[in-house]
């Protein structure tokens, strides 16, 4: 079975870096795209980061 090509749900380009996968959506973000909370250090899209950015503490 081919191994599955990761591919950024924000940008849509496959960079071959470091994927992370948002903590409330699971969107597929490579290292240019994800948010980091800088409290609970959990990877984040763009969409959800000011929602959780604000609740979390």
């Amino acid at each position: 079975m081919p191994k599955q090509e990761l591919i950024c749900e924000n940008c849509g380009e496959n960079p071959n870096q470091v994927f992370y996968e948002c903590i409330e959506c699971a969107n597929q973000l490579c290292d240019n795209c994800v948010n980091i909370c800088p409290h609970c250090n959990g990877a984040l899209c763009d969409g959800c980061y000011q929602d959780h950015k604000k609740n979390c503490k």
